[in-house]
């Protein structure tokens, strides 16, 4: 017996199991689909809740829209700073 035959590196059976292991595998395009939407289902109402809560979403708002909102947010700072401040009491809070 020579030390090639010896030699499992070159043995018949692993080579032709490692020849069906090399060849390529065709798999359904909705393979990756299918699995995230069952990884999806299995999560729980909190993670789908912060998921949900944390996913970036674009929002428009017109020019006046935005200056009316910023009016509003200088106003509440306004009326909030002046909250301790009771007339006829010499100060602040």
């Amino acid at each position: 017996m020579s030390d090639d035959e010896r030699d499992p590196v070159h043995d018949p059976v692993i080579e032709r199991v490692a020849a069906t292991l090399r060849a390529p595998v065709r798999v359904d395009p909705r393979f990756d689909a299918r699995v995230v939407a069952a990884i999806q289902e299995r999560r729980s109402p909190l993670a789908r809740l912060v998921r949900w809560l944390t996913t970036p979403r674009p929002v428009a708002i017109s020019p006046l829209a935005g200056l009316a909102l910023a009016a509003g947010v200088a106003a509440v700072a306004f009326l909030g700073g002046r909250a301790g401040y009771l007339p006829g009491t010499g100060g602040g809070a």
